[in-house]
């Protein structure tokens, strides 16, 4: 049986420009969708905040909060800016019909990469949040 070899990184470099739009309008709703997220998340804490009398949850909640402020405010609306920022250049790109895509797809590698952190950081995040809050509330079922 013949194995089939992974792609190389010169086919990855070699994607057409209308793949890397389309990824570039993915990012673009992945970060609405993590927004949309954050607003849930923030309610819930609030909610919780409400209720939580314990210095330690109170801490434990507060770094949340922050967290929830930071992506929101910052990290999100700075990447939103950048992925904007790109697809611009990729309109120009396509209109001067230039071959010279190379500096382009590096800054393309570069913002997935990027994204592709957050994402993992993010994951790590609600996976602490939902822990904390399932935690919160089978002490709360228990009293």
């Amino acid at each position: 049986m013949e194995k089939i070899a992974p792609p190389s990184q010169e086919f990855v470099l070699e994607k057409g420009l209308e793949i890397l739009h389309k990824e570039s309008q993915e990012w673009s709703s992945d970060v609405a969708f993590w927004k949309d997220e954050l607003r849930f998340f923030q309610k819930l804490l609030e909610f919780d905040a409400l209720r939580t009398r314990d210095l330690t949850d109170k801490q434990k909640l507060e770094r949340f909060q922050n967290l929830i402020i930071y992506y929101n405010g910052e990290l999100l609306d700075e990447f939103n800016k950048k992925v904007r920022k790109h697809e611009k250049k990729l309109a120009a790109l396509i209109k001067s019909s230039s071959s010279d895509d190379v500096s382009f797809k590096e800054e393309h590698g570069e913002l997935s990469s990027h994204l592709n952190s957050f994402r993992q950081e993010f994951r790590m995040y609600k996976k602490e949040l939902f822990e904390y809050t399932d935690d919160m509330m089978s002490r709360k079922a228990n009293r």
